[in-house]
């Protein structure tokens, strides 16, 4: 780091600043896992679908013409990502959304590529 020094274009007090400012790797690895999630087109839709209405697999298989274990497995993966969860509501399994930031990073994406 001392090598960059003459190259810096803040002064101490504001290196100091961002240094002590930006998040520890713990958290990052946690920023990287979160947005991970929005780098697969298929969670992406069964994100999009799931943002309209709670929906089982059997529904989400017939709006995004894909097989079961193909929305099984990204189901499980949302799952484990803490962004979608389950409940039963009868024989069906009914998937939701529960982080709240979900629909809001969706959104941000839309909003840019339509500035494009």
């Amino acid at each position: 780091m001392t090598m960059y020094r003459e190259c810096l274009t803040v002064d101490e007090r504001g290196e100091r600043s961002i240094l002590e400012n930006m998040p520890p790797s713990r958290s990052l690895c946690g920023i990287a896992r979160f947005f991970a999630v929005f780098s697969d087109e298929t969670r992406l839709k069964i994100l999009s679908a799931l943002s309209m209405k709670d929906l089982c697999v059997a529904d989400l298989c017939f709006f995004l013409a894909s097989e079961q274990s193909t929305v099984s497995h990204q189901l499980r993966l949302l799952k484990d990502a803490g962004i979608v969860a389950s409940r039963k509501a009868g024989r069906l399994t009914l998937y939701t959304i529960v982080d709240p930031y979900v629909s809001e990073v969706m959104l941000t994406g839309a909003r840019r590529l339509r500035r494009r």
